[in-house]
């Protein structure tokens, strides 16, 4: 499993890309699909009311639902990438190792840091 660089831009023209196709990202709290949920959402509200003959209407339609939500999912891309390197380490550790690191309370205070958003502090 992998991810990429955070792209510049997702299309041209009347195509663009959504989900793993514009922001592949490692599998964290289900943060890819839940992505490509609202980039639907986004594209959909960015589309509503545009006469989808009108190639130019179309074309600033998904340059204005990339411009919203590129940068959003290139932040959940490279927070991913942080919490990978921590989730991987917790997996390679040992079962009396796990055992410690639950009693010792420091996975619940990853726990709190990982709902606030603390991605730097993980």
């Amino acid at each position: 499993m992998t991810d990429r660089e955070p792209l510049d831009s997702w299309g041209e023209g009347g195509v663009t890309f959504m989900g793993d196709a514009g922001h592949p990202m490692h599998p964290i709290g289900a943060n890819g699909g839940s992505q490509a949920i609202l980039d639907g959402q986004a594209i959909a509200e960015h589309l509503t009311g545009v006469d989808l003959r009108d190639g130019a209407a179309v074309d600033t339609a998904l340059r204005a639902y990339e411009d919203e939500r590129r940068p959003v999912t290139n932040d959940v891309v490279m927070a991913n990438r942080k919490l990978n390197k921590t989730e991987r380490s917790i997996a390679n550790k040992t079962q009396d190792e796990l055992k410690e690191f639950a009693e010792s309370g420091e996975f619940e205070e990853m726990q709190k840091k990982y709902a606030k958003g603390e991605f730097d502090e993980l």
